[in-house]
């Protein structure tokens, strides 16, 4: 099983955002099938922060341009994501 990762960025204001940091929106989804992928964890590399997808395969994340993205799923090779 592959894992792909198809991303948009946006950046939004609110009382949590730091200077230079984006907000990530995507969803994983199986290139083979086509069917989205839940409960994907999402790390930032060499940090304690991440997250999961939801049911629908959909993530939000907060990143800078120099952070790398790690998605691990069990039965599934780890992709790592340069930003």
């Amino acid at each position: 099983m592959l894992l792909v990762l198809c991303a948009t960025a946006n950046s939004q204001l609110n009382f949590a955002f730091t200077e230079g940091k984006f907000l990530i929106k995507g969803s994983v989804y199986d290139v083979q099938t086509e069917a989205a992928l839940s409960n994907v964890n999402i790390r930032i590399n060499n940090t304690n922060r991440g997250g999961t997808c939801d049911a629908a395969g959909n993530f939000v994340i907060y990143v800078y341009k120099t952070d790398t993205l790690k998605f691990t799923s069990l039965g599934s090779t780890p992709l790592k994501f340069n930003l």
